[in-house]
C-alpha cells in the first residue's frame, strides 16, 4: 500500500489473518508499513486474530488519519489492544467518519473497542459502532480489561491541532485538541470483567462531547 492510500470506495472482502503469537496484526499491514492516511474504503467479513495490537484494518498504526472507512460483519480477536478498526494508534492520529457495523470484537486481557482498542492520538469525530464486544477466557488482571463501544482505553498524547483540525472539531484553541471524541455513538452489547462504557471503557484524560 502507498503511504497515502485512497481506496476509491472499494471494499476488501473476507480477509483472514490468524497468528496467535503475532503483534500488530491487521488486514492491510502492520505498523511498519508506512501508511500515512487511509480513506474511502471498507472491509467486509474480516477474520483477524493475533496476540496484541489487533484491528480489522491495522493492528498498530503510526498513520496520521483514517477517514471515511468502515468495517462490517466478521470478528477481531486478541489478548490486548483490540479494535474493530484499529488496535492501537500513534500519537498524531485522527479518525474521521469511521463505522463498525456488526464486526464483533473480543479481548482476553487488555483494552478493546468497537473502533479502537487504545487511542492515544489527537481526536475522533463521527465514529459509530453497532456491534457486540466481550472479554473471553479468564483475565489475569481485570483492572486492565477495559471495553468501550468506541474506544477501550483513552489516553493523551499532548499533540496540538492544526488550523484545519480546529475547524473540524469546533475547538477554540490548539491546546484543547489532545484526545477529543466528538459526535460519536454506540449501539450493541458489552460484556466486561473490568471497566466498560458505551463510548469509552476507561478514560484517562480525554474529552467526550456531542454537537
Amino acid at each position: 500500500f502507498p503511504s497515502h492510500d485512497n481506496g476509491g470506495g472499494f471494499e476488501l472482502q473476507n480477509p483472514t489473518a490468524i497468528d496467535a503469537e503475532k503483534l500488530y496484526l491487521g488486514a492491510l499491514c502492520t505498523i511498519q508499513c508506512g501508511i500515512k492516511t487511509v480513506r474511502n474504503m471498507g472491509i467486509r467479513n474480516p477474520n483477524i486474530r493475533g496476540r496484541a495490537y489487533v484491528g480489522a484494518f491495522v493492528g498498530g498504526s503510526g498513520a496520521e488519519r483514517f477517514e471515511n472507512i468502515y468495517v462490517t460483519q466478521g470478528q477481531v480477536i486478541g489478548e490486548s489492544d483490540v479494535g474493530g478498526i484499529l488496535g492501537n494508534t500513534g500519537f498524531n492520529e485522527s479518525l474521521v467518519r469511521v463505522l463498525n457495523v456488526g464486526t464483533r470484537v473480543f479481548s482476553e486481557q487488555g483494552p478493546a473497542g468497537g473502533i479502537v482498542g487504545t487511542f492515544t492520538g489527537r481526536f475522533i469525530v463521527s465514529a459509530y459502532a453497532r456491534t457486540d464486544l466481550s472479554y473471553i477466557g479468564v483475565p489475569s488482571n481485570s483492572s486492565l480489561l477495559s471495553i468501550g463501544g468506541i474506544v477501550g482505553s483513552l489516553s493523551g498524547s499532548g499533540s496540538r491541532c492544526s488550523s484545519a483540525d480546529l475547524e473540524m472539531t469546533k475547538l477554540s484553541s490548539a491546546s484543547d485538541c489532545s484526545v477529543f471524541i466528538r459526535d460519536s455513538g454506540f449501539v450493541g452489547s458489552i460484556r466486561v470483567a473490568g471497566t466498560g462504557g458505551g463510548i469509552v471503557g476507561k478514560n484517562w484524560v480525554g474529552i467526550v462531547t456531542g454537537k
